[in-house]
């Protein structure tokens, strides 16, 4: 009689800590968190907030016009020319394309350095967020026409407040970041604006 077959080994056993691959449902919601950049806009409206509440008069005054010159130059009625800075664009030429990875804006206002001790370095941060974050600006007439009505403040009181008592504005009226072709003119306006103010004790612009 010939030899008899011999038994092929076992095959090794798997490892205990691999675990069978689970296909996603894709009608199912992610259970990871995901960055949204909402932790980074309100880190920026918590400091520019701090920052806010020590504006003077005077300062609220240089915002409202930083605003006004942004939404004049989005309307092509003001170029915003500035030696230190790259000539605009025509604001035709400027397309609302969008990325699915952007930068929050704790990270897009802490691009440009300025010096810390700068004595315009905290209305240019304030600045700089209500470049980014827009109130809704239909919203926001309804209730500043509803103070009036009911308190008779004045448009000037009523600005003053947004930055002085900013929960209760954020409450009541939803913002937003702009589209890419009006988001550029609000923060050339800020650059403009606030670039060259000269600090009294350092003799230094903001922006050097």
């Amino acid at each position: 009689a010939g030899e008899a077959a011999s038994t092929p080994p076992a095959p090794p056993a798997a490892p205990t800590t691999v675990q069978p691959h689970q296909p996603v449902d894709q009608d199912q919601p992610s259970t990871e968190e995901e960055d949204t950049g909402q932790a980074g806009i309100d880190q920026v409206d918590g400091d520019a907030d701090a920052e806010a509440v020590h504006l003077s008069t005077d300062d609220v005054t240089l915002l409202r016009n930083v605003c006004l010159l942004g939404e004049e130059a989005a309307s092509g009625r003001n170029v915003l020319a500035c030696e230190h800075l790259d000539d605009a664009p025509n604001p035709d030429k400027i397309k609302d394309c969008f990325s699915a990875i952007v930068g929050d804006p704790f990270h897009v206002i802490h691009r440009p350095k300025t010096p810390i001790n700068h004595e315009a370095n905290k209305v240019y941060f304030v600045g700089f967020r209500d470049a980014l974050l827009q109130f809704n600006p239909v919203l926001l007439n309804q209730v500043k026409n509803a103070i009036k009505e009911k308190h008779g403040k004045s448009d000037d009181a009523i600005d003053a407040d947004i930055y002085f008592d900013a929960a209760f504005w954020k409450e009541c009226v939803d913002r937003r970041i702009l589209p890419p072709r009006l988001l550029y003119w609000r923060v050339r306006a800020v650059f403009v604006s606030f670039g060259f103010l000269i600090d009294s004790t350092s003799k230094k612009p903001l922006f050097n």
